[in-house]
């Protein structure tokens, strides 16, 4: 099974394989990213975890796997290192159980906002995945793929609570776009927190080709059917009043 975003590994996948103390039981797999040079977290993660971790770059974020069964613990111990918020999602589910317990959370630390239950967007892609698939999946590659798939928009998660011009433009231009079938999305996660901080420059020349690059290339969008004058006229048309 494929992930959606530009990959490139830091180190073998085999870091990330079910350790032989659960053969049953319950794992959990997290990763952690933030909006730095890739450098900056690949430093901090060899020095912290002491393992290998495999990186990926998405959106403009840099995004890492930390092992099988990390506490919450390691995650701040991180963050402090980095001197940064850092944007965790936990995936966890028991072999065996097919998906029937399956959970999914995404968080900050240091803390700034509650906990996001994405349980129900994991379900969803893994109800996929296995259609595709006659019903069949390896458990322990889906726990950490479906982890990846749920990375979406980080920086929505920082910004989740905030309610300025640029996130209530992006909200409404992210509707206006899926209601027309200008967008089609790839599942619940939206790309709103991204597009909002490229609003900061939309009063800039060409910003409608620029943001309709950022669409194209977004890991939250599947399809996009409409070209930079059709852009140009929603921005126009979902511009909230200050």
């Amino acid at each position: 099974m494929s992930a959606s975003a530009r990959e490139a590994s830091t180190g073998e996948r085999g870091a990330q394989r079910l350790p032989s103390r659960y053969p049953f039981g319950p794992m959990r797999t997290t990763i952690v990213g933030l909006a730095a040079p890739r450098k900056t977290l690949e430093a901090v993660l060899a020095r912290i975890v002491g393992e290998p971790c495999e990186v990926r770059e998405m959106d403009g974020w840099v995004w890492g796997a930390l092992p099988l069964e990390t506490r919450r613990g390691l995650v701040e111990k991180i963050a402090a290192a980095l001197g940064r918020e850092l944007v965790g999602i936990d995936v966890e589910m028991s072999l065996g159980g097919r998906g029937r317990d399956l959970t999914a959370t995404r968080y900050v630390v240091p803390k700034s906002s509650e906990d996001t239950d994405l349980t129900a967007d994991a379900r969803e892609i893994l109800h996929e995945w296995t259609a595709d698939s006659n019903g069949g999946f390896d458990e322990d590659e889906a726990i950490s793929e479906l982890a990846w798939e749920l990375v979406g928009d980080g920086s929505s998660a920082l910004e989740e609570g905030s309610e300025c011009f640029e996130d209530r433009w992006a909200e409404a231009l992210v509707a206006s776009l899926v209601k027309s079938g200008g967008i089609e999305l790839r599942g619940k996660l939206r790309p709103t927190g991204q597009i909002a901080h490229h609003l900061q420059t939309a009063d800039e020349d060409g910003f409608a080709s620029k943001l309709l690059d950022v669409l194209v290339d977004s890991t939250a969008v599947a399809e996009v059917f409409l070209d930079e004058d059709e852009l140009e006229r929603v921005l126009s048309e979902t511009r909230p009043t200050r």
